[in-house]
């Protein structure tokens, strides 16, 4: 703190100019010194700005010097402190100058392991005598004695120390131990029943442990594994560096979904005749997409639906899961609407050990599209066997015939 001999306003000592009435204080700009051959003996170096006098006060010794310029001084001790008292008008400040006369050096400085993970952090210690600045790489500036951690990234951990004399250096060689590596080798989607094929690899590590579903087991660091899963599960494989103490983790999801299933799709009535309608009906689990295909599309997962047909079809039902497909087949079949082109006439067959007979047919009128036949009555001949004695024996043998044939059947048999 300085305080301003106008207004006795107490400031800061960065602040160069009074916060009040903004007067300003006499500044150091520059102080240096030189060692001479002659050990204790150095020149000193000043320059001021706003300063309207300089004292250097050395041993209780007091010099009055320009406000730039510089001194000789003898005798000097390690760590001397020299002091600049500089005023103006409105302020007196002070400036000390410390004076060493030799190299500054390292006494300490260590880390508590030399054999690191590459970005790993270790503890380091270190003392520096007759320094006015060091630094570590990797820190910055730090005091000349200290403890901290370190995150080491570079080879080698350095520490500069340095004063008006010289700089001296140390450097500590790390060797850098690599990270584990996991890598995982399997399908991250599999259907329920499916067996999944677990496989991992695992580099730098002196071991390793697979944890999932409450499990917990050391295993090789390159394997496999066969496991049907049940429900989604979560694998986690932790290894071990090679520092013995830092370990890594790395975990898999495997999701497990359940199988497209369909459980009926059926048509009733299977058979039709043309333009007959028909009704298909169907259910399905498991499936985020349905389809029927002829024109139906996407359906629900379970419903029915009314069609007409006027030919034989194929529907295919197929229900799409989350990684596979399931289809069904019905078949429609479809007969033409039928037309009377005939008639089925039963037939009997007569057979007998009589002679034969000589039969008249009778008259016939057939009067569907066909002109009226006239006969003559028939002419029986008369027979020296009881007629009680003809079989007429009947087959189940139809013959289709149309009208015609009747006819000519008639007009042979009548003898006309």
């Amino acid at each position: 703190m300085w305080r301003c001999k106008n207004c006795e306003h107490k400031n800061r000592d960065e602040d160069i100019s009074c916060e009040i009435c903004d007067g300003k204080r006499p500044v150091l700009k520059s102080c240096t010194y030189e060692l001479s051959d002659v050990f204790g003996t150095i020149k000193v170096f000043w320059e001021t700005d706003n300063a309207e006098s300089v004292t250097i006060v050395k041993k209780k010794k007091k010099f009055d010097v320009d406000t730039n310029g510089s001194i000789l001084f003898e005798n000097c001790k390690n760590n001397e402190k020299i002091v600049f008292l500089l005023n103006n008008k409105f302020a007196e400040y002070q400036e000390d100058l410390v004076v060493l006369l030799d190299k500054p050096s390292i006494v300490l400085f260590e880390l508590e392991s030399t054999k690191l993970l590459t970005g790993a952090s270790t503890q380091i210690k270190w003392k520096a005598n007759n320094s006015t600045r060091t630094q570590i790489l990797g820190i910055g500036k730090v005091d000349n004695e200290g403890i901290t951690n370190l995150k080491v990234e570079k080879n080698p951990v350095k520490i500069i120390t340095e004063n008006e004399i010289g700089t001296v250096e140390k450097e500590i060689e790390v060797e850098f131990i690599p990270l584990p590596k996991i890598k995982f080798d399997c399908k991250r989607k599999i259907e329920l029943g499916d067996i999944l094929n677990l496989k991992w690899n695992v580099e730098n590590a002196l071991k390793s442990v697979l944890l999932y579903n409450e499990s917990k087991k050391e295993i090789e660091n390159i394997g496999d594994k066969e496991i049907t899963l049940k429900e989604t599960t979560t694998f986690k494989l932790i290894a071990t560096a090679l520092d013995s103490k830092t370990t890594i983790e790395k975990e898999i999801t495997i999701e497990v979904f359940p199988k497209p299933e369909i459980k009926y799709f059926k048509v009733l009535p299977e058979v039709v005749i043309s333009s007959q309608p028909v009704t298909l009906s169907w259910k399905v689990e498991n499936a985020k997409k349905t389809e029927i295909n002829h024109g139906v599309g996407k359906v629900a997962a379970e419903g029915e639906k009314n069609l007409l047909h006027d030919k034989n079809t194929l529907y295919t039902l197929t229900a799409v899961g989350e990684l596979s497909t399931a289809t069904k087949n019905i078949v429609v079949t479809v007969f033409p609407t039928p037309i009377i082109e005939s008639l089925l006439v039963p037939m009997p067959d007569f057979s007998s050990s009589v002679k034969p007979l000589n039969i008249i047919a009778p008259k016939i009128d057939v009067s569907i599209n066909l002109p009226d036949f006239n006969f003559n009555p028939p002419q029986f001949t008369k027979l020296d066997i009881n007629l009680a004695k003809i079989k007429p024996l009947y087959k189940t043998k139809l013959s289709i015939f149309n009208f015609s044939k009747i006819y000519e059947y008639v007009r042979r048999n009548s003898r006309v």
